[in-house]
């Protein structure tokens, strides 16, 4: 009996916090945009400031300021070429984010590199249960798929073992 209990009760939680993707996405790209909105003004401002210059881009620019011997320069070059990576990267995870389906969007959240951001994304969020029944399909079924998953090696153990003798059971339990 608690074994169902656990059972179900393991279920609803994975239910609960898978259901909460969609959410997470659309905060995530909310974070990204207000994230892209003050970068651009910094990018624009370089822009601004290589063509004024002469310099055909920012990066030939900054890679110019590599040269220089002022560790101030450098360092400034470096921050800078950092703030342009961070930008193309928001870029490129935004326009991913609002193509990705539920399960392109759970592996985007899940995958470490991303926690960072995540962690960020998620000082602001609240919890909500989707009223879309495509997402609570999505849902219930990455939900079994993941349970399948947690109990696989276990089934897996029980059909090793039912196999054996008492005495190779001992022998494989040490």
């Amino acid at each position: 009996m608690f074994s169902s209990f656990f059972d179900k009760l393991l279920f609803v939680l994975i239910f609960l916090l898978v259901a909460q993707v969609p959410s997470i996405s659309d905060q995530y790209l909310g974070y990204l945009q207000e994230y892209k909105k003050t970068s651009i003004q910094n990018i624009d401002q370089l822009k601004v400031n290589a063509d004024m210059h002469g310099y055909k881009d920012v990066s030939s620019m900054l890679y110019d300021w590599l040269t220089y011997d002022i560790p101030a320069v450098i360092d400034d070059a470096e921050g800078k070429f950092k703030l342009l990576q961070q930008y193309e990267q928001v870029i490129a995870d935004k326009a991913y984010l609002q193509q990705a389906n539920y399960f392109e969007q759970l592996l985007f959240i899940a995958n470490p590199l991303k926690w960072g951001v995540l962690k960020n994304v998620l000082k602001d969020y609240h919890p909500s249960i989707p009223v879309n029944v495509g997402v609570i399909s999505f849902a219930i079924l990455a939900t079994l798929l993941l349970q399948v998953l947690l109990y696989l090696p276990f089934w897996l153990g029980k059909g090793i073992g039912q196999g054996m003798s008492t005495k190779e059971k001992l022998l494989f339990s040490r």
